[in-house]
C-alpha cells in the first residue's frame, strides 16, 4: 500500500512535469515571453488561496472558542 502510493506519487510527478513542458512550450510559441507570466500567476493565486485558508480557518476557531465560552458562563 505504501509502495503503492509513492509510485502513484512519483507517477503524478513525472506526468506533470512533462504536461508542463509541453503545455509550456506550447504557450511559448503563442505567447512569446508573456507566457512565463502564466504559471507566475498560477503561484500567486495559489499562494493568496492558502493564505486566505489558514486565516479563515483561524477565524473560524477564534469564533467557535468565543461561542463555547459564552455558552459556558450561561451554564454557571
Amino acid at each position: 500500500s505504501v509502495i503503492k502510493q509513492k509510485m502513484v506519487l512519483r507517477a503524478v510527478i513525472i506526468f506533470f512535469f512533462i504536461g508542463g513542458g509541453i503545455s509550456g512550450a506550447y504557450l511559448f510559441s503563442q505567447a512569446s515571453y508573456f507566457s512565463f507570466f502564466i504559471p507566475v500567476a498560477i503561484l500567486i493565486i495559489a499562494m493568496f488561496y492558502d493564505i486566505f485558508r489558514v486565516h479563515g480557518v483561524k477565524i473560524m476557531r477564534k469564533i467557535r472558542r468565543n461561542m463555547f465560552e459564552k455558552n459556558t458562563s450561561l451554564v454557571k
